[in-house]
């Protein structure tokens, strides 16, 4: 097989792409020849038309049974119905380079209002179901105008409910189909049809020369159109170059401008990829059209994957659930058939005698239905004379089906081992096994045979979500508004790519063209089961870990945990990331940090109003002090004029009057002395209040002396 990954598109010339178009789709139905042959086996079982067309021919003919008994897709829909029951999510994460939880939950409801929009659960149904039928299946994912009057586009999901009209590329090496290089999209239509849809086709009349040109592309009265996927892998430098601040920016060389000379700090090369679809009838380009993202928007699942040694290498084999369930499936329906021939060889008529020997016909005829006291019998007739004969016997005839049903019954078990599945639980198994446990066991039973083809399914979802999130920055990336549908089934409106408003009045910016997120898969029963399982499983589970003597963050991690292991789907996801959040370190630092700033700006405040208490203290000391002078200063006036009443009632002399003052004058003099220490000692931090009080005792020294009696006779007396 050519390869023309390295052909330049834009090089060569329309003929040459047609020739690769041809080469490479007559490849591919070479290497999936067999495939599809075998898948058109498993459908023919699938159908009820298990039985070879020249047996069937043989029989039918013959006049001889020809049974089918369904053994399969009582399996089959088991496990198809099980996918359907428990849908699976798309979970967007951020990675980096300006992402963040909140951009990776917008794209996560994104993503879900697309899927609601294209009832994308028929298209992920339909695939699963005909990877279990025949070994593989698929959907797409298209764009398409918001409405008639815009030029915005948005995502769709579509079914391909006819899989073999799909063709990836047969060397593909990834599971998912991610690494192909090419794909055929099929669609036949009649020549009048193509003519309308094609009126400016340079061909639109096919002679010889076509049919021998592209012969698997042009029929009698059919034109067969192929959507032509391809990756184009063109090389570009990637420098690493120093920014501002000696930070290193990536940048491509051929976007650097001419005259910038940054200092590059390394270089490699990168394979960049570019998706072109190609709409052609083989002998011509009908369009061309530049696909944004990266992948082929074609999402592809496959069955069991097997290796097979052949005369021209090893050959590629993908098993649908039912390949070997076949045989056993057969040998079920023979053993049926035979045993409906044996029941038909049962006589119709159980009784037996001579010519004449039934007397009273009419109650021998209606024995087997009228109850009769007695049925007589003529011992002889015409033609034996006087022999006689014995009475007429009843034919015996017991059929043979206990070996046949005993054949049947091991086929059965045989269909259940090859499909890996176990029959569904009677009603009688399911009164014996009451309990929960034992029902858990039957479910599980269910699945364990045939989880592979369920990884596979979720393998492919997961990779359709990687081309939708791929491919979102380059269909919304406008400032516009659109829906999104949230992990609670709620919708709701939301402007992207401009300024606007949370739910909460605060400003946002919701972008969707800038960073980078990973894509997993979240597995779940619908939005209301997930309800009850949560409470359900809540309200088992929360009892047993009050009792437990950990501290209550331990407690909510553990929950967390029970709860992702309990697999209950989004709404579990939810419920894990409040109680132990996926950033709760960094949210506890933060906190710590806040904490601290905060215990500064307490301890601040505290010596604020400590120094404000100690203000106050000392205020209120001195205005005590100052009452206690008041009330001495008081106590020695009272004295004084007490004193003067007794000089002048006991009329001293001058000198003993003099002398009696300065005595008294020395006393009160330390008595106001002492106060004034002990008010300096008691308020040092109140200087301006001691001032006062000082001055206040020096204006009462000077009235004391100036009110004495002594001082103006003494006065007069020095003065004669």
């Amino acid at each position: 097989m050519p390869d023309y990954d390295d052909i330049d598109e834009f090089s060569t010339g329309e003929e040459k792409l047609l020739a690769e178009i041809r080469e490479r789709f007559d490849y591919c139905q070479e290497q999936w020849r067999d495939i599809r042959q075998e898948a058109k086996t498993d459908m023919e079982y699938v159908s009820g038309k298990p039985w070879p067309a020249q047996e069937r021919r043989r029989r039918e003919d013959a006049g001889r049974p020809c049974l089918v008994m369904d053994e399969i897709s009582q399996y089959l829909n088991q496990l198809v119905n099980d996918v359907r029951q428990n849908k699976r999510a798309v979970k967007v994460v951020a990675r980096g380079a300006g992402a963040n939880d909140k951009t990776a939950e917008l794209r996560g409801d994104l993503i879900r209002e697309i899927e609601y929009k294209s009832n994308a659960q028929a298209a992920y149904a339909t695939a699963f179901e005909n990877m279990c039928q025949r070994s593989y299946g698929g959907w797409r994912i298209t764009r398409r105008y918001v409405s008639d009057n815009s030029f915005d586009q948005e995502l769709r999901i579509a079914r391909i409910p006819n899989p073999d009209s799909s063709y990836p590329d047969p060397d593909c090496k990834e599971a998912d189909f991610s690494d192909a290089r090419y794909w055929f999209l099929l669609d036949s239509i009649p020549r009048k049809e193509f003519k309308k849809r094609w009126p400016r086709a340079k061909v639109t009349d096919f002679d010889g020369d076509h049919l021998k040109i592209a012969p698997n592309w042009i029929k009698e009265d059919q034109i067969q159109i192929a959507e032509y996927w391809r990756v184009e892998i063109a090389e570009r430098e990637l420098l690493q170059v120093k920014g501002a601040e000696g930070r290193p920016l990536a940048m491509f060389a051929d976007e650097m401008p001419e005259d910038a000379e940054p200092e590059i700090v390394n270089r490699r090369t990168v394979n960049q990829r570019r998706v072109m679809q190609y709409i052609t009838n083989g002998v011509e380009i009908l369009e061309e059209n530049e696909e944004p993202g990266r992948y082929i928007p074609i999402v592809w699942l496959a069955g069991k994957e097997l290796y097979l040694s052949g005369d021209t290498g090893p050959r590629r084999v993908w098993m649908s659930l039912i390949r070997l369930a076949r045989d056993p499936q057969m040998l079920v329906n023979y053993y049926r058939t035979s045993e409906a021939e044996v029941v038909g060889m049962t006589p119709k008529t159980p009784w037996i005698g001579a010519v004449g020997q039934f007397h009273n016909p009419d109650a021998w005829q209606n024995a087997n239905t009228t109850p009769v006291a007695y049925l007589e019998y003529n011992p002889t007739t015409e033609s034996t004379g006087a022999q006689t004969l014995g009475p007429p016997q009843r034919q015996l005839y017991v059929p043979q089906i206990a070996p046949l049903e005993m054949g049947a019954e091991s086929a059965r078990r045989a269909v259940q081992a090859a499909m890996g599945l176990t029959a569904l639980p009677t009603n009688a198994q399911k009164l014996n096994d009451k309990s929960g446990v034992a029902l858990e066991e039957i479910d599980a039973n269910e699945d364990r045979g045939s989880f592979h083809f369920i990884d596979n399914y979720e393998m492919a979802l997961e990779h359709s979500g990687r081309i939708l999130n791929d491919l979102i920055p380059h269909v919304y990336d406008g400032a516009r508004e659109v829906g999104i549908r949230k992990r609670d089934d709620s919708h709701a409106s939301v402007k992207i790519n401009q300024p606007s408003v949370d739910e909460g009045g605060r400003p946002q910016f919701l972008d969707l063209t800038s960073g980078e997120h990973e894509v997993t898969i979240t597995t779940g029963p619908s939005f209301q089961s997930e309800r009850d399982a949560a409470n359900e499983f809540v309200d088992t589970m929360v009892p047993q870990l009050e009792g437990l003597p950990i501290d209550p963050g331990v407690k909510a991690k553990l929950l967390a945990l029970l709860i992702k292991v309990k697999d209950i789907g989004p709404l579990g996801d939810e419920m894990a990331e409040m109680l132990a959040p996926p950033n709760a370190q960094a949210a506890l630092q933060a906190q710590m940090q806040q904490l601290g700033q905060q215990n500064q700006t307490y301890q601040t405040l505290i010596a604020q109003l400590q120094a404000e208490n100690q203000k106050l203290y000392a205020e209120k000391n001195g205005k005590i002090v100052d009452n206690e002078y008041a009330l001495k200063l008081a106590a020695i006036n009272n004295d004084v004029k007490i004193l003067i009443a007794e000089i002048e009632a006991k009329a001293q002399s001058e000198s003993e009057r003099a002398q009696m003052y300065k005595e008294y004058w020395i006393e009160q003099h330390g008595a106001a002395h002492e106060i004034a220490m002990q008010t300096t000692q008691n308020a040092h931090d109140a200087e301006m209040a001691q001032q006062a009080r000082q001055q206040l005792a020096a204006q009462q020294q000077q009235q004391l002396q100036a009110s004495a009696p002594g001082n103006n006779g003494a006065s007069g007396g020095n003065n004669g």
